[in-house]
């Protein structure tokens, strides 16, 4: 799970990690070890009576082992062995779904990423173009409205086309958080004699 992008498979496993402090390092064969993973795979069900059933079968486990320590003590070792590796397998077929759901919802997510990218990377470049036009303008005769011609107009010049709204009117929208006063006032500005 190298990618980049959080899916909600992830985001389950990750939030079902944190809610039980689980830590995927401890393999330790142990009663911790058992409790910790169980817990962990309960908060990752979301039917909420799914959940609570399998809680129940798991405080009946738990309830099994402590009854075979204290009845069969030297049994005990071999009941929590056979304990961790139940669960050791649950817990790796519960990775490998969540690793399966994940690639999947990666796949469906990607080009949504990075087109929402692409247009957060066009709309800085489209502010960075108007700032230094504006710094520019001693003037102070560029109003929004023309400079977000300008801006559409360099922004095409440069390859950002795939990213562009269809007018320039939307860079507009983009432009205004970096738009000095005197740009901000309507109509045209005055022409001196």
């Amino acid at each position: 799970m190298e990618d980049e992008i959080l899916t909600p498979a992830l985001k389950a496993l990750l939030a079902a990690q944190n809610k039980t402090n689980h830590d995927f390092k401890d393999i330790r064969v142990s009663r911790a070890f058992v409790e910790n993973n169980l817990s962990m795979m309960i908060e990752t069900i979301s039917e909420e009576s799914l959940k609570i059933s399998c809680a129940e079968h798991t405080e009946c486990a738990l309830k099994t082992l402590d009854d075979i320590h204290r009845l069969f003590p030297d049994a005990g070792m071999f009941a929590d062995l056979v304990a961790y590796c139940c669960v050791a397998f649950s817990l790796n077929m519960m990775i490998d779904k969540t690793q399966l759901d994940h690639r999947s919802q990666t796949l469906k997510i990607k080009p949504l990423v990075i087109k929402s990218q692409r247009k957060a990377d066009t709309t800085f470049r489209a502010r960075t173009v108007a700032i230094d036009l504006w710094h520019a303008d001693t003037a102070q005769k560029i109003r929004i409205s023309d400079m977000a011609d300008r801006v559409y107009r360099t922004l095409a010049a440069e390859g950002f086309t795939d990213s562009l709204p269809d007018t320039a009117e939307r860079v507009k929208e983009w432009i205004k958080p970096v738009a000095p006063d005197y740009a901000r006032k309507g109509g045209k500005p005055r022409k001196t004699p």
